[in-house]
């Protein structure tokens, strides 16, 4: 009798430790989450070289834009909304991307099962991925389905 209640105490202790100790972690991940999404937590990315810029600014027709003509840093995130107006607005294929964005292209990954294929951009040249553009269909006879941008957490 005394030792089935010596287990049922040890029992009880590590169901005791092991349900604070989720919860715990699930705190951790929740005050993690939040701190995230409230940018403390983000990497600062490193700012576009000039060319680049002016660059985006022609291929996009944007030059009067201020972000054109800014003494600040300009960062990838700084040109989503000009990506997402410019590109997203008609039926682009990859050929017509590839005009706009080819020379920062880093990957290319194609899954022949679905038809699909999405193209990888980094516009700061800093090695990590800002824009990533799907398609539908093959490289010879596509059509722009996505676009996602970093900040987004689209990848």
């Amino acid at each position: 009798m005394k030792t089935k209640n010596k287990i049922l105490r040890t029992n009880s202790k590590l169901i005791l430790y092991a349900t604070v100790s989720i919860l715990t972690l699930a705190l951790l991940c929740v005050a993690l989450l939040m701190l995230r999404s409230a940018g403390y937590l983000i990497e600062k990315q490193e700012p576009m070289i000039q060319d680049d810029i002016q660059y985006l600014c022609m291929k996009l027709d944007m030059e009067k834009e201020d972000i054109c003509s800014s003494n600040e840093s300009v960062y990838p995130q700084d040109f989503s909304p000009y990506i997402s107006s410019n590109l997203e607005s008609t039926s682009l294929t990859y050929d017509d991307v590839q005009d706009v964005l080819g020379q920062f292209q880093t990957n290319l990954e194609e899954d022949h099962s679905l038809k699909v294929f999405v193209i990888y951009y980094d516009l700061n040249r800093d090695n990590e991925t800002d824009v990533s553009i799907y398609f539908g269909g093959n490289l010879k006879n596509n059509t722009l389905n996505t676009i996602l941008f970093s900040e987004e957490g689209g990848f």
